[in-house]
Formats: C-alpha cells, sequence, structure tokens
C-alpha cells in the first residue's frame, strides 16, 4: 500500500497497518505511516497499528 492509497481512502475508513511479520520497516515507510496517523483522524479514519513502531517526523 503506498502513501497515494492512504490518502485517496475515503473518510470514515477503517485501516490496519500490520507490521507482525514484517522483519524490516524502511524509515521513509514509517514517515509515511506516520503522517497518514496524524492526519487520520481528521478525516475521521480509524487508523490500527500492529507491531509498527512510531517515528518522529521532521519538523515536528
Amino acid at each position: 500500500m503506498s502513501i497515494t492509497t492512504l490518502e485517496q481512502l475515503p473518510a470514515g475508513s477503517r485501516v490496519l497497518v500490520d507490521g507482525t511479520r514484517s522483519d524490516v520497516i524502511d524509515h521513509d515507510v514509517l514517515e509515511a505511516i506516520e503522517a497518514f496517523r496524524r492526519a487520520a483522524p481528521a478525516r475521521g479514519i480509524a487508523l490500527e497499528l500492529r507491531d509498527v513502531r512510531t517515528v518522529a517526523l521532521a519538523g515536528h
């Protein structure tokens, strides 16, 4: 799933990002997930992260 796909999700969606079977998640991907996590509530999107660490975004 790309950040473009995440941005195109309709308001009110429920999203699960499951990292339980991932050995490594690229830092750029973690940043994209974090940006989406921060924006999701304003769009009424319920986001659940499983075994995905959060990262600090530059400038935030």
